[in-house]
Formats: structure tokens, C-alpha cells, sequence
């Protein structure tokens, strides 16, 4: 997976809406969907690390990223902010529109909220779910909001070591503040501001926990115990009445670090779930037995 930009395009899902897509590859169709910052850029390493794998056990895959409604060039929600359900909607009409089945879904915070309701509404589509840090809990958003202070106030530096105290976990915030000039390119831009914008206009709409309890598609739920907005101790143990979800969460890890191959490599898991599902068997799963 090159770390270009990939080139866009724009699909018309409905007479009044459209959805800015990215693909690459040809292949078994997998589809993602990004958080609430950075747009579909923020897979890249992920994806990279998915592809890498999947060319070694001899898959051809065909990666969709698309822009959720208000990110990029889609169709604005009805109001501003970002709202799951009405996201879904789109996603939900793209997927009809390009004919998809077969589905590998996966989803990172935001993206997973908005994962979670397709894979319900769309079951005979999507043959596996992927949740990366999805965001059920802490709906107060009061560390963005700080956020978006430092950010008015332009102090980079501490924007950047506010997120690694309050966003990454123990295990990996050393780690991340090596980084500290990569991250501080991203954090002073525009785009990351308008995101944070975006996001405190809907703070009380991102749980969907009534989703998770009744997905039936075959679902791994990867979360960092020091996560904040992953699901708290009640509603793990309901989770666990639903033996469609395989739960993992990773000690000392928080919310950002999932989508990082550097500081936290996901994909062992994914793999791993893929397998012991049985996926190969379903017409687009990416093993055999």
C-alpha cells in the first residue's frame, strides 16, 4: 500500500448525496472506515501492514476508503458535527451502489461506531466486523475540548504532549513523543482543528452500545485498557453474552495508538481472528481452513 495520496473520486449514492471514495488494489472487497481526524490518511500505516500480509499468504484485496459524510468532499450530515446513524445511511448506499458483498469491515473509533450499525443493517453483505477503539464511553469529549484550546492558542508542543498524556497509554507514550515532530505537523494543521470543530458539535451522539449487543456478523473488538472511550467494565461483561465478538484489549494502551504499526501492531489479531472465524470457507473470506 504506497503512502501517496491515493486519488479520489466521487460516487452519487442519491439523487442529493455523494461519498468521496478512495480505492486501491483489486481483490476481495475491504472496506474502511476512518476516525474523526485525519480523514482516511489515518489507515495508511494499518492498511499498509494488512496488505503487506495479505500479498505474503497469496490474497488479492481491493481496499475502500471513504470520506464519512462532512469529511472530504461527501455530502455534509444534516447538521454539523458527526453523527453515526446518519453516516451509516451513506456508507449503507454506497455499498448498494458499488454492489459489495463479501465485506471485510473495518472500522477505528469513529469508523467503528459507523461500522457497527452497517454491520447490523447489512449482515448478508459483510462476511467480517473489525471495531478498533470504538468510542461508547467518555461522551463529555472534555479532553478535545482542551484540545481545541491549545490549538486556538497555538501552543503545538503542548498540544502534542496533552494528546500522549490523555490519548496514548503508558506502554506506548514514550514512544509516541519521539515522535514528537511528526505529530506536531499533523496537530498544527487546519484540517486537525476543523476536525476537532466537528466532533465537539456532537459530543453526546457516539454511543452505540445498543449495536454491539446484537451484531451477529463475526466481530473482533480491539480496545486499549487505558482507553477512555472503550466500553467500561458493565458493559464488557454484557459483551460477553454475545459469542459473535471476540474482545481484546491491550494493556497499557489507549485510544490512538491502535491504527500505529510502530507502537501498536494490530494485525496479529486480526489475522488470528480471521482464522480461528472460519472465514475461508465464505466466498470473500481471506483463509481457508
Amino acid at each position: 500500500m504506497s503512502k501517496t495520496r491515493r486519488p479520489s473520486v466521487l460516487v452519487k449514492i442519491s439523487e442529493a448525496r455523494q461519498i468521496d471514495l478512495q480505492t486501491e488494489g483489486e481483490g476481495r472487497p475491504f472496506l474502511w472506515l476512518h476516525s474523526a481526524f485525519r480523514g482516511p490518511a489515518g489507515f495508511d500505516g494499518l492498511i499498509s501492514s494488512v496488505q503487506t500480509r495479505l500479498r505474503r499468504e497469496g490474497v488479492e484485496a481491493k481496499h475502500y476508503l471513504p470520506y464519512l459524510s462532512g469529511f472530504g468532499r461527501s455530502s455534509p450530515c444534516s447538521e454539523p458535527g458527526v453523527f453515526p446513524y446518519e453516516m451509516a445511511d451513506d456508507i449503507e448506499r454506497l455499498i448498494e451502489k458499488l454492489n459489495l458483498r463479501g465485506v471485510h469491515l473495518i472500522g477505528y473509533s469513529l469508523g467503528a461506531n459507523v461500522a457497527s450499525i452497517i454491520a447490523n443493517r447489512m449482515s448478508d453483505r459483510v462476511d467480517s466486523l473489525v471495531l478498533l477503539g470504538i468510542a461508547i464511553e467518555g461522551s463529555d469529549l472534555n479532553v478535545y475540548r482542551q484540545l481545541l484550546s491549545l490549538c486556538t492558542a497555538k501552543d503545538w508542543d503542548e498540544v502534542v504532549r496533552f494528546t500522549a498524556q490523555n490519548l496514548v497509554g503508558t506502554k506506548n507514550r514514550d514512544g509516541y513523543l519521539k515522535m514528537m515532530s511528526l505529530v506536531r505537523k499533523q496537530v498544527s494543521s487546519k484540517e486537525f482543528e476543523d476536525d476537532l470543530v466537528r466532533i465537539l458539535c456532537s459530543e453526546a451522539r457516539l454511543d452505540v452500545f445498543p449495536e454491539l449487543k446484537q451484531l451477529s456478523v463475526p466481530t473482533l473488538m480491539v480496545s486499549g485498557d487505558e482507553d477512555h472511550f472503550a466500553p467500561g467494565h458493565e458493559k464488557r461483561e454484557a459483551l460477553k453474552h454475545n459469542r459473535n465478538i471476540d474482545t481484546v484489549f491491550l494493556e497499557g494502551t489507549g485510544h490512538n495508538e491502535l491504527v500505529f504499526p510502530l507502537q501498536v501492531d494490530v494485525t496479529p489479531y486480526m489475522f488470528r481472528f480471521w482464522r480461528a472465524r472460519g472465514l475461508g470457507h465464505r466466498h470473500t473470506g481471506p483463509y481457508s481452513r
